[in-house]
């Protein structure tokens, strides 16, 4: 059959069905390893289609695995690599490296087929670290800078209600120096009422 090898020498690889301990796999190999394109069926019922070099994942591949999560995109030495798709009930599109989110990418949160939220922006060994938008329909939407998955650095949130912050954060609460408008007050004849200064653990620290 027609193949491309973009990795390996043609004249070295056969075509092959064989079982290993682990599972079942048909296509492409180097003496008796996946090398090239091919199937692997794992032994629980796991299963991946596309690239192998040295018996490892690599290049283009989809694996789908029995829990229902699911991996679109490139391979480097068996890990997620490249850009990339992966699905657990949630959503990932974007740059992986080490088999771990890693650049730039959205993640879209569901609840079933509803949308609870989005994070676009800068990801760094598997979670949000540099600037990324994180919008959650009908409450808030988050713009600034993350360190380790907390919302870190600068960075403004608003509510669907009004309320807004902006200025510092530090571990997913308002610390720093900032300015924060408070829609609703009823000691204020029911008009919006600011405060700019000092945050301190989300709680103004300041007149």
């Amino acid at each position: 059959p027609n193949t491309k090898y973009s990795t390996q020498d043609q004249s070295t690889v056969a075509w092959i069905e064989e079982a290993y301990s682990y599972g079942y796999y048909k296509g492409y190999s180097r003496n008796s390893v996946p090398w090239g394109e091919g199937t692997l069926i794992f032994n629980n019922g796991d299963k991946y289609a596309g690239e192998f070099m040295a018996g490892k994942f690599n290049g283009f591949g989809v694996f789908i695995g029995i829990d229902g999560s699911g991996y679109w995109g490139n391979w480097v030495n068996g890990k997620k690599s490249g850009a990339g798709k992966f699905y657990d009930g949630h959503l990932y599109e974007g740059s992986f490296s080490n088999g771990l989110k890693h650049g730039l990418g959205t993640y879209t949160f569901y609840e079933g087929e509803v949308i609870t939220g989005e994070v676009e922006g800068a990801f760094a060994n598997g979670e949000i670290d540099g600037y990324a938008t994180f919008t959650i329909p009908g409450v808030s939407e988050y713009k600034g800078f993350w360190k380790s998955g907390k919302q870190e650095g600068k960075g403004t949130k608003t509510y669907d209600n009004g309320f807004a912050y902006t200025g510092d954060w530090i571990n997913d609460q308002m610390h720093g120096v900032g300015i924060m408008t408070i829609p609703y007050n009823k000691d204020f004849e029911d008009k919006p009422m600011s405060y700019e200064g000092d945050m301190v653990s989300d709680e103004p620290n300041g007149h």
